[in-house]
């Protein structure tokens, strides 16, 4: 769906070259120095041709004679061969048909000559090694670049080639057995055969041979005309020799490869495409000798280099009446030459008329262009335009998708023969076209295309005008647009050059009423370049070669700067914002996609490999080259070029992917549609979410609730965004949807995506009840399924609320609730719905669901109901509904049930023995021990025995304080007592026991002991010594135990109260020293790691920093086998950490819950020598040691004293207690200060690395050694201290 446009202009003009009858022959460019370089030939009365090299200066406007030379003339049209620029040797070659071979220095013009039997074709291989030359005696000779020769031999062989193909016919229909369609087949194939085989060349055909290249020089083809014998000629009229056309493909070193399959009608003209492909020549059909077809045919046909044919297509060219046989130009033109574009993308064919040449040579820059209607909603009717030769193929996508050739109609000029449009263009603001043609001839249509599709036509074409834009401008683009006030104004601008203008100029033309009302022309900075670009509001807005964008004032003739693109932006659209500033979007011709703004000098790059891209619905949707199309909202774009500074990173926008290769052709806004064209020409229209959603805001927007519903239905849009857009109004407007939304279906389409909706879950039940209450209002008749729907959509499902409905209208209307259970079986499971109509102890309503039901059998549901129905006595039925909650698992409600039961019944239930025992193996079974207090309290029997069982449960779960409380209560002190004792609550057991008198003096001295020892055991000395001395009686266990606690102070107070000085050297004395060596040791402890985690600190750090890539393992080989590096995979799962930063850089689509034994694995790793968490693992260690020192100082504190009071012995320990504690204090401050101070000095250069190094200072922080500061003091003793 894409035209060729051209994108620039310009012309070489020469000014004495042909003032002495000179015809221009050749041309060449030197694309070094810029330079143009012609050659001209004139036949001289002696039959010799006079041939002249030229060098044209544009800029001086003079033409230089670079060399020159008479040679034999012959009798072909052009006695110049080829004429070539070799640009490593500065030389400019010629060679003539009559063998003479020159050579110019572009530097120094001195020409030297070679002779050769006649040269018939030559042509240099685009490295300019190799010179491939054609000879009058039907040689091919191939030359090296100083003109030696390679390889010499006849052009014309037997062979067929090293790499001719053989054709068996597998596959074909003419070899297989298909009855009447392969017997055709054959025929038809035999047909053919025998028509190549008394084929010729056309009558249009020169006779010369011809040679072409292919791109990367390892191939060229050579087309020769050859004598051929008819062996059995049909008619007697035709003649028994033909000549006709053969194609060889050589190799570099001049082997052939192959040779083309006979083709009647074959011409000369021969191009091998660039890219290796295709060759290509033409056909004619229709005369004795030519191919089989329609009289007049002319075919542009293809070959692979195997020889054999790949496809064709017919010109447009219309053919005249057949003149007489061996005219020239039998049927009025013929193709001359072709030649491929350098991408491969454009051939173009050279048809040669009765016209005479002009002495120019144009340099031409195309570009693919679509033209595609951008009118907006909803008048937009997605109009795209394609040429077809001198017709436009025009179809409305909005209401039809007709894929190319085809189109939904087609604008045709009144002439055939006219020449194809220049460029195409639709109007931005009207249903309208404009075409522009050669001589800035311009014709203006008005599509008329009906808003829908109806019998007869989708449009009726009307031309507002035609004629030719003034000024006498060489136009290469056309813009129109309608006067918004005005519709009867046209405006039309072009963009071209005055032929005698050294400027480009923009000319627009007002028209109205089929006439030039008036017309402004605007000088541009630049000549042959730039491409103009409409701005909304009537304006015109014209991008440089540089990328600047300028504002054409064509009333006042000037430009004023708008934006700017870093490179020249050969597609741009502008678009004009709420807040009237005009966004740019370019795309260069490399796949840069770039976006400016005309409120800021900076632009923004979107993309690197976009291939296409259009602007609509408040989108820049563009497709890339890895096969996604993107949506980029427009605001979003404008606020990122606004923001200071510019974006650190463009945001992930919504994408999806599209098949590979696929282009855009256009958006339609209002049928939310986006129409992509695949590689092999298929259209597919495509709705993408961003585009639907669009549209859907703008309905609710205007209160338009069902056609946002049906969109949303259409596209399979989640319903939850008529919600989500505006919650409030959408709850004020509850009527309007419900009026507007009427269908039942549709409203229990909607409330089901409400309830599985991931919203709260009040949220949900609020919208529901809502709904649920405006349908109840409404008509709850007809409404009585999404009244129901309302209900179970709930989170959780309010089942029995929906079914107290039916039991509601039961009396009323039967019919209607049958129904209504058939549907609320569709939506709920049909066991869990019987279920909660049986809790609802409603007989008649569980029997009605389980009639309607297909998973119940009656053979079951039937005796369970019976059964159930027998447990009712007539008056409350608590023992029933006992039994119909216990059936259902509602064990609380049952034993509720059970409760009521007994009271129903004098007591009788519970009060007996039997039924007593019930309840209470009811209670236990189901641990309800909770609900059975709050069913039975008080202080009878029955409550205590309720607690004495609750105790044991308890007891058994090691809960032990509450099962205490729980037998207290249950009047258990012995077992409250036992409770205690297993929780080390010795308070609360010694006063249980003392208060209750449940043991004797003995037992309460056994139990001290007990208690004492066992607290001890769990390091609780003071407590432990408070036991032995208060309740055992055993004063030197107890003082024993305060001296193992380090509480020194309150041994001694025991001791002096007890009168038992003895204990002071048995007890005392002996634990000071043992308490002082297990000091001791733990500060050596200490010592000895911060020793060696210091050493293995520096160890790690003066490796991280001799080789920091084998520090962090980037040294490691990478195992790259089997990497998909186009994956299509919908997720990748990656890990949460690297070895450069600390913070996660990929999260896993998954996660899982680690469990406790996982993350104390992962936490051992950790440490692990030789990981690179270690060294972040020894800084936290070393950053804990501050806080041992503090404990092991308090502990030190209280012992020191003591030390210092008792005997020398104990005065010296405490001299070397105290000295060994200050010095750990030293070595660990000095270790903190070396460790933290290297740490911070590497922070800035590790973070900027991004190692962990870099970021341990954030993640370690400095520890300090005060972080007790009291103790920091009053834990030393100064009497220890050395003088």
């Amino acid at each position: 769906m894409r035209n060729l446009s051209l994108l620039s202009a310009g012309g070489v003009s020469f000014y004495d070259l042909t003032e002495d009858g000179s015809v221009l022959c050749a041309s060449a460019v030197d694309t070094d120095n810029d330079t143009v370089y012609v050659a001209t030939e004139r036949l001289m009365n002696d039959e010799e041709v006079l041939i002249k090299a030229w060098k044209v200066d544009e800029k001086s406007q003079t033409d230089v004679i670079l060399a020159r030379w008479t040679s034999p003339a012959t009798s072909r049209d052009n006695q110049l061969m080829a004429f070539d620029i070799l640009p490593e040797n500065r030389m400019l070659c010629m060679l003539s048909a009559s063998g003479d071979i020159a050579t110019a220095q572009l530097d120094d013009p001195d020409a030297s000559l070679e002779a050769y039997h006649g040269i018939t074709a030559a042509k240099w291989s685009p490295d300019t090694d190799i010179l491939v030359i054609a000879t009058g005696d039907a040689k091919l000779i191939l030359m090296s670049r100083e003109f030696e020769v390679i390889t010499e031999g006849l052009i014309k062989r037997a062979e067929l080639g090293e790499d001719q193909s053989v054709n068996v016919g597998w596959g074909s229909k003419e070899t297989q057995f298909h009855g009447s369609q392969g017997k055709t087949a054959a025929a038809a194939s035999a047909d053919q055969a025998a028509s190549a085989a008394k084929g010729g060349s056309s009558p249009d055909d020169d006779h010369h041979p011809r040679i072409s290249w292919r791109g990367d020089g390892a191939f060229f083809v050579v087309s020769s005309i050859e004598k051929h014998d008819l062996v059995n000629p049909s008619t007697a009229s035709e003649p028994h020799t033909r000549f006709r056309r053969v194609l060889r493909v050589y190799d570099r070193l001049g082997a052939l490869q192959s040779t083309s399959e006979r083709t009647p009608g074959l011409e000369h003209a021969v191009a091998w495409r660039p890219s290796g492909s295709l060759i290509a020549s033409s056909q004619r059909f229709g005369f004795p000798g030519g191919g089989q077809g329609i009289k007049g045919r002319h075919d542009v046909v293809f070959y692979e280099r195997n020889g054999l044919r790949h496809g064709e297509f017919t010109l447009h060219e219309q053919s005249l009446e057949e003149t007489t046989p061996g005219v020239k130009r039998r049927w009025g033109y013929r193709v001359r030459e072709m030649g491929w574009s350098s991408d491969s993308m454009i051939l173009a064919v050279w048809i040669e008329r009765d016209d005479t040449d002009v002495a120019q040579v144009i340099d031409l820059k195309l570009v693919w262009d679509t033209c595609a209607s951008t009118v907006a909603a909803p008048n937009d009717f997605g109009t795209v335009a394609a040429v077809d030769g001198s017709s436009l193929l025009v179809t409305p996508f909005r209401l039809q998708n007709v894929p190319p050739p085809m189109s939904s109609y087609q604008i045709k000029r009144s002439s055939q023969h006219l020449p194809p449009p220049i460029h195409i263009s639709a109007a931005p603001n009207a249903d309208a076209l404009v075409v522009l043609y050669e001589n800035a001839e311009v014709e203006l249509w008005s599509l008329l295309t009906k808003p829908a599709i109806s019998e007869g036509k989708v449009s009726e074409p009307n031309k507002i005008w035609q004629g030719e834009i003034p000024g006498g401008v060489r136009a290469r683009q056309v813009i129109c647009w309608v006067d918004e006030k005005a519709p009867e104004e046209w405006f039309v601008a072009v963009l071209g050059f005055p032929v005698d203008g050294k400027h480009d100029v923009v000319v627009v033309a007002a028209i109205r009423g089929g006439v030039i009302t008036d017309d402004y022309e605007t000088a541009l900075p630049t000549k042959g370049s730039g491409r103009m670009v409409y701005l909304e509001g009537g304006m015109l807005a014209w991008q440089s070669t540089h990328g600047e964008v300028l504002q054409v004032n064509f009333e006042n003739e000037v430009t004023i700067p708008l934006a700017t693109f870093p490179a020249f932006c050969p597609y741009v659209h502008s678009s004009c914002l709420m807040d009237d500033t005009y966004l740019f979007v370019g795309l260069t011709s490399s796949g840069r996609l770039y976006t400016a703004s005309s409120t800021t000098s900076r632009f923004l790059a979107i993309s690197t490999n976009c291939n296409s891209f259009v602007v609509g619905s408040g989108f820049l949707i563009f497709t890339t080259a890895t096969h996604y199309a993107k949506f980029a909202p427009l605001v979003a774009l404008s606020s990122l070029l606004r923001a200071d500074g510019g974006p650190s990173v463009i945001p992930e926008w919504e994408q999806r992917k599209v098949e590979r290769g696929s282009r855009i052709v256009t958006v339609v806004p209002s049928a939310m549609s986006l129409v992509l064209q695949m590689p092999r020409g298929n259209l597919e229209t495509v709705n993408p979410r961003p585009l639907v959603l669009e549209v859907v805001k703008q309905d609710i927007d205007r209160g338009e609730y069902r056609k946002a519903f049906l969109a949303c239905r259409k596209h399979r849009i989640d319903l939850n965004v008529i919600i989500d857009h505006d919650p409030e109004r959408f709850m004020s407007q509850l009527s309007v949807f419900t009026e507007q939304v009427q269908e039942v279906d549709y409203i229990n389409l909607f409330l089901s995506g409400v309830g599985q909706s991931s919203q709260p879950a009040d949220k949900i039940t609020r919208i529901c009840d809502a709904i649920r209450e405006q349908l109840e209002q409404t008509d709850l008749t007809k409404y009585i399924n999404s009244i129901l729907t309302a209900h179970v959509v709930k989170t959780p499902p309010d089942i029995e609320a929906g079914l107290s409905l039916l039991v509601h209208l039961r009396e009323s209307d039967l019919t209607l609730v049958e129904e209504a259970v058939k549907y609320i079986i569709f939506l709920v499971d049909a066991d869990k719905l019987f279920d909660t109509a049986l809790g609802m102890y409603d007989f008649s309503l569980a029997l009605l669901v389980a009639q309607h039901s297909p998973k119940k059998d009656p053979r079951e549901y039937l005796p369970f109901l019976r059964e159930l129905r027998a447990f009712g006595d007539g008056k409350d039925n608590g023992y029933q509904k006992f039994k119909i909650d216990d059936h259902l698992k509602r064990y609380g409600k049952a034993l509720q049930g059970l409760h009521d039961a007994g009271e129903t019944s004098d007591l009788e239930f519970i009060a007996g023995e039997a039924k007593s025992e019930e309840a209470l193996a009811y209670v236990e079974k189901h641990q309800l021990y909770r609900e059975a207090l709050r069913v039975w309290p008080g202080d009878s029997e029955q409550t205590k025995r309720l607690l004495d069982i609750y105790g044991d449960y308890l007891f058994e779960r090691r809960e032990f304080r509450q099962a205490a409380l729980a037998f207290l209560k249950a009047a258990k002190p012995k077992k409250a007592m036992a409770a205690y004792e297993k929780q080390k609550a010795w308070q609360e057991l010694f006063t249980l026991a003392v208060r209750e008198g449940v043991v004797n003096s003995d037992e309460l001295e056994a139990m001290g002991r007990r208690v004492g020892e066992d607290l001890a055991s769990r390091k609780r000395y003071f407590e432990a010594g408070r036991v032995l001395l208060e309740y055992a009686k055993d004063v030197p266990e107890a003082v024993t135990a305060f001296v193992q606690g380090n509480e020194l102070a309150e041994a001694e107070r025991v001791c002096v109260q007890q009168s038992r000085s003895d204990l002071v050297e048995t007890v005392l004395h002996p634990g000071a020293l043992e308490l002082r060596e297990m000091i001791g040791d733990e500060v050596q402890e200490m010592l000895d790691q911060l020793t060696k985690q210091a050493e293995r600190l520096k160890e790690l750090r003066q490796k991280k920093k001799l080789d920091p890539d084998a520090f962090y393992g980037l040294d490691e080989p990478q195992n790259l086998q089997n990497v998909d590096v186009m994956t299509d995979a919908a997720s990748t799962v990656g890990t949460t950490f690297t070895r450069y930063t600390v913070a996660p850089s990929t999260t896993a689509s998954k996660k899982s819950k680690a469990s406790a034994k996982s993350r104390q694995k992962a936490a051992r790793k950790k440490g692990r020598k030789g990981t690179v968490e270690e060294e972040s693992y020894i800084m936290e260690s070393i950053a804990k040691m501050p806080s041992r020192l503090d404990d092991v100082k308090a502990q030190s504190g209280k012992l020191l004293p003591y030390l210092a009071a008792f005997t020398f012995e104990h005065q010296t320990e405490g001299k070397a207690l105290q000295k060994q504690v200050l010095g750990a204090e030293e070595t660990l401050a000095s270790a903190i200060e070396e460790a933290w101070a290297v740490m911070e000095e590497d922070g800035v250069e590790g973070q900027v690395a991004g190692d962990i190094g870099g970021n341990l200072a954030m993640k370690v922080p400095k520890p300090s050694l005060s972080s007790l500061p009291a103790l920091a003091v009053d834990w030393k003793v100064l009497l220890l201290d050395d003088p």
